[in-house]
Order: C-alpha cells, then structure tokens, then sequence
C-alpha cells in the first residue's frame, strides 16, 4: 500500500471517529436526565424495617407492555400518582397519564416541552422510549394524573 493510499484510510478513519463522536453526543444528549421537581418531601417518607410509608394520598397505577417509556416505566412497574389539581405546576421532565377525544385508554407519557398558541398554553410529550413526540397539542384539561414515584 503506498503512502498516499495510506493517508488517505486514516483520513477517512478520522473522519468516520468525528461523524461517531458526534453522533454518540447527540445521542447522550437525548437522554440527559430531566431535573424534576420533588414531587414527595423526603421528610415524607418513612423507612422502618418492615416497610416504607409514605405520607399522603396516592393512586396506584400499573402499566401495560407498551415499551414506549422504557427503561423508566413498564409492564411490572408500579406508579404513585396523583390526581391533577390546579394547585400543581407542570413541568418538563414530568411524568403525566392523559386522554385524548377518539383515542381510547390512558396514555403516559413525559412533558418535554410546553407551548403556547391562540388557545393558550398546551404540553408537547412523548415516550422516552419513542423517537418522536406525540402527535397531539394536550392542554390541562386532558391530563388526570402526575406520576410522583416508581416503584420497581
């Protein structure tokens, strides 16, 4: 193999490395964990030898075999849940069960982002396990419940 030809394999290696490296960026970026907001105080929460009480009133939720929030929930996983009141503050990273008209079931899924249009403000969310977010504009009105825990 003459120098030439040699030079230009580890041009293209190097140009392959750099296209991966970035790719592999903007991949970990995706999935930088959110900054919640504590949901449940920690002087909440008792931890006693034979079990864990939590203060307050939650809903429990399970989930079906969807995928779509893997690795955070799936089928076997237990949700704390609360019933969405005005007095909650939705955020990014937040964890909600919705509806949507003609749609049937509950759909959960996380707020990744929050808009506002001529109707005011609305919720763009999506699986973490899904590639893209979900096709509907949700306004509060169709959220019903706030995940505040995971128990696995």
């Amino acid at each position: 193999m003459g120098n030439l030809h040699k030079a230009v394999v580890v041009l293209l290696f190097a140009v392959l490395l750099y296209i991966y490296g970035m790719r592999v960026a903007e991949l970990a970026s995706m999935w930088d964990p959110p900054q919640l907001p504590d949901r449940i105080p920690e002087s909440a929460i008792h931890v006693y030898q034979d079990r864990v009480e939590i203060e307050g009133t939650y809903l429990l939720a399970r989930y079906k075999d969807t995928n779509s929030m893997l690795p955070v929930l799936d089928y076997g996983s237990n949700g704390l849940m609360v019933p969405l009141t005005d007095d909650i503050e939705l955020k990014v990273g937040d964890i909600v069960s919705y509806r949507v008209p003609n749609v049937p079931g509950i759909i959960v899924h996380r707020i990744i982002a929050i808009e506002e249009d001529d109707k005011g403000t609305y919720y763009v969310l999506r699986g973490d396990n899904n590639p893209y977010s979900d096709p509907y504009k949700i306004r509060r009105e169709n959220i019903e419940r706030l995940t505040v825990g995971i128990v696995w």
